[in-house]
C-alpha cells in the first residue's frame, strides 16, 4: 500500500487538533509549522488558514504552567513564531507576542540548570533566545546594514569581507567599525 502526500496531509489536519501537547516537538506548534510550510510550497491556501488557526490555538492556551523547555514548552514555541516570522509565513511583532515567554525564561537562574540539551534544557532555551535576539536587533534594522553594501562599495572590494559593526544598547544604532578584506579567496 501506497501512502499519498494527501492522505498524510488529511491525517495530519484531522488529527491535529486532538494533540495535547501545544509544543514545537511534539504538538501543535510543530504541526502548525509544517502545515504553513506545506501551504507555502504549494500554494495552498485551506491549509495556510488551517495553519493559521492551529497556532492561534496554540497561543491562547498558553498557561503559567507551560514548561520552558524547546520540545513541549514555551522556548519552542516561542522559536516556532519566530521562525514563521522570519521566514515571512506570519507578518506579526514576536517583540510584543513572545512577550510572556520572554518573561518566563528571565526567571530562570541558568547557573542552577544541570540539563544541557535542545529538548528540555539550556541548548533549548538559548535557541529560542538567539532567534529572538536576531529578530529584534537585527531584523528590525536590517534596512540599517544597507551601510555595510555601500561601505564594500566605496573601498571597491571584491572577494570576501568581513565588516564589523557596533551596535549602541541604548538606541540600537549601528555604526560602521571596520572593513576586512579577504581578496585572497
Amino acid at each position: 500500500m501506497k501512502i499519498e502526500e494527501k492522505d498524510i496531509l488529511y491525517h495530519t489536519i484531522l488529527h491535529s487538533c486532538e494533540y495535547k501537547d501545544n509544543g514545537l516537538m511534539y504538538g501543535k506548534m510543530g504541526v502548525a509549522l509544517s502545515l504553513a510550510m506545506y501551504a507555502k510550497v504549494h500554494n495552498c491556501k485551506p491549509v495556510e488558514d488551517f495553519a493559521d488557526e492551529l497556532l492561534e490555538s496554540v497561543l491562547l492556551n498558553l498557561s503559567k504552567h507551560t514548561t520552558l523547555g524547546f520540545g513541549q514548552g514555551l522556548a519552542g514555541i516561542g522559536w516556532g513564531i519566530e521562525y514563521l516570522t522570519q521566514n515571512g509565513f506570519l507578518q506579526i511583532d514576536t517583540t510584543e507576542i513572545c512577550k510572556e515567554i520572554d518573561e518566563q525564561i528571565m526567571q530562570i537562574n541558568i547557573e542552577k540548570m544541570s540539563d544541557m540539551s535542545l529538548e528540555n534544557g539550556l541548548l533549548g532555551l538559548l535557541t529560542y533566545i538567539n532567534a529572538h535576539i536576531y529578530a529584534g536587533y537585527f531584523l528590525k534594522k536590517s534596512q540599517d546594514f544597507d551601510g555595510a553594501e555601500k561601505a564594500f562599495k566605496a573601498i571597491d572590494g571584491n572577494g570576501l569581507s568581513r565588516i564589523d559593526f557596533f551596535v549602541e544598547k541604548t538606541t540600537g544604532d549601528i555604526y560602521l567599525n571596520e572593513i576586512n578584506t579577504l581578496r585572497h579567496l
